[in-house]
């Protein structure tokens, strides 16, 4: 990702994360999105919050905590299943609109 991000045109550096985030969704997923996998959803969860955990790390110590948006980007979808597992719920997709109505 370093290395995308140091292309002085917004438009290629803004590409070429696009490219690495789907990349890294590919490897994860097998799949183009987390919803299109086959795979074993534990070993996703677990590749996740590896995901997870790395960027955080890194964020961490480089101080700079707009890194951790590459494992939301990448991971998220089964960062949120993960957390529902656990919370032994289920998650729904709900519209923004209809949270404004609400609050």
């Amino acid at each position: 990702m370093s290395n995308a991000l140091q292309d002085e045109d917004k438009d290629r550096k803004n590409e070429a994360a696009d490219w690495v985030n789907n990349k890294y969704k590919e490897i994860l997923y097998e799949a183009e999105e987390f919803e299109q996998s086959e795979r074993n959803i534990e070993d996703i969860c677990n590749e996740a919050l590896a995901i997870y955990n790395l960027a955080y790390d890194y964020a961490k110590n480089n101080a700079c905590v707009g890194k951790c948006g590459f494992a939301w980007k990448v991971a998220g979808p089964a960062l949120l299943k993960l957390y529902a597992m656990k919370q032994n719920e289920k998650a729904f997709m709900c519209l923004p609109s209809v949270l404004r109505e609400l609050f």
